[in-house]
């Protein structure tokens, strides 16, 4: 329904605003990567969309990104803090939701962890 917001009262109707929302998740490692996986970064889809959030992935593999405003983002994982690192995804999960095909979307009513996978090629060995 659309409803046009002005400086009136409006009968009947109840705005319920959505805390700003923190992820957090873990990456794994299918294969041998040329460069580790360092950072986890969502990008949000939209024309007026904000800097990239950024998270360091820890020597647990586990990551947190705070402060994730309403909106649709793409997700990608690096081994720089620059976008032109990204290291190929196999899968991203959270809860049921497959990452890769339906998006991330913000808020999410559950509590559940991004799982990340990225797909890393064997490297070639010398002898």
């Amino acid at each position: 329904k659309e409803v046009a917001i002005g400086p009136q009262d409006m009968a009947g109707l109840d705005l319920a605003l959505e805390p700003v929302k923190g992820l957090s998740g873990t990456v794994q490692v299918a294969g041998q990567c040329s460069t580790a996986p360092k950072f986890v970064q969502l990008q949000g889809r939209g024309p007026f969309s904000r800097e990239p959030a950024l998270a360091p992935i820890d020597a647990d593999q586990t990551f947190e990104l705070q402060n994730l405003p309403t909106g649709r983002y793409d997700l990608w994982v690096t081994g720089t803090g620059q976008p032109y690192g990204r290291i190929p995804l196999a899968t991203a999960t959270k809860g049921s939701r497959d990452v890769l095909k339906d998006g991330l979307e913000s808020p999410w009513k559950d509590d559940d962890v991004l799982k990340i996978t990225v797909a890393c090629p064997a490297q070639e060995v010398r002898q």
